[in-house]
């Protein structure tokens, strides 16, 4: 009789913690397959401080159109993720941007057949340089 009681005061106990996991998972498998975005290719600066990163978006109007090709930067600390920037963005393929780093703190940004259909900071980050190199044929 004890031994019921025990085990029904756990199950109370524990019911909402239950609840609650399981719908968490089920919101993330949700959140899981819903995502627009499509990372393409990505390169680490020398020193392993930065990672370049070419990303498709669709379904959102990143530069304009509802599918976007972006260059992501973001900035690590041993494993930490401690900010990110977006330097360049392209209405088209994210197959006409390609990323050549110089050094540990320049980034090249290279677009081939681009025409007007982008947009890029003209700015730099931190530390870490940005160079162009667009409209190339």
């Amino acid at each position: 009789m004890a031994n019921q009681r025990v085990l029904k005061f756990l199950i109370r106990l524990m019911l909402p913690v239950f609840a609650l996991g399981g719908f968490g998972g089920v919101w993330g498998l949700t959140l899981a397959g819903s995502n627009s975005r499509g990372v393409g290719t990505s390169s680490w600066s020398e020193d392993r401080h930065y990672r370049a990163s070419i990303v498709t978006a669709f379904g959102s109007s990143g530069c304009g159109r509802l599918d976007s090709a972006f260059v992501l930067v973001e900035r690590r600390t041993l494993f930490f993720k401690t900010g990110e920037f977006t330097p360049f963005c392209l209405d088209g393929s994210s197959g006409q941007i390609a990323l050549r780093w110089h050094g540990s703190t320049t980034l090249e940004v290279q677009c081939s057949n681009c025409n007007q259909d982008y947009r890029y900071a003209g700015l730099n980050w931190g530390n870490l340089r940005f160079v162009y190199d667009l409209d190339r044929p």
